[in-house]
């Protein structure tokens, strides 16, 4: 099946369009994936550092609220109780991006070079998928740790002896 994109006037596959969200499973968006992409990156790469900064702090505030129930002021309060490392290894220190100063410092540029989602933070939101309550504050590495461990308390405890048994060899 094909369709024309309204914005470059190419008939493409239905495969070269995206799907709409909370339409019928068959209905698409009027432009290629193509132009929706070009279409974006011209209107973020138009907008004053004013207007990206508001932009990121609104996306960031509906993924917080959206995925852990938490507002950006709990967010940052979560941030400073840490002392803005990471809350297990305390090694990897947060990037600030909730002020203009700080977005204009660690965010601008970054954005495709780091693999943090939203704000090139470096520390992630750690949450327990049975109750979904907040914990604390993970750099990449503790955060992928931990869910491959499958937040076991056994393993956990199990991984720790092994450790000290082998300490030092």
């Amino acid at each position: 099946m094909r369709k024309k994109c309204t914005r470059c006037g190419k008939t493409r596959l239905i495969k070269f369009f995206s799907p709409r969200k909370n339409r019928a499973p068959t209905s698409t968006h009027s432009w290629c994936k193509s132009c929706k992409i070009e279409n974006g990156r011209s209107r973020y790469a138009n907008m004053t550092v004013k207007q990206k900064f508001q932009n990121h702090i609104a996306k960031k505030k509906w993924h917080l609220m959206h995925f852990y129930g938490m507002t950006l002021d709990e967010y940052v309060q979560k941030v400073s109780s840490q002392n803005n490392l990471c809350a297990i290894c305390g090694e990897v220190e947060h990037y600030e991006t909730h002020t203009l100063k700080g977005f204009k410092k660690n965010a601008l540029g970054k954005r495709g070079t780091d693999s943090c989602h939203l704000d090139k933070c470096n520390l992630y939101v750690d949450h327990s998928h049975e109750t979904g309550g907040v914990r604390g504050l993970l750099c990449k590495e503790c955060n992928l740790a931990y869910g491959h461990i499958k937040e076991n308390t056994e393993s956990i405890k199990n991984l720790l002896a092994y450790d000290l048994q082998y300490k030092g060899v």
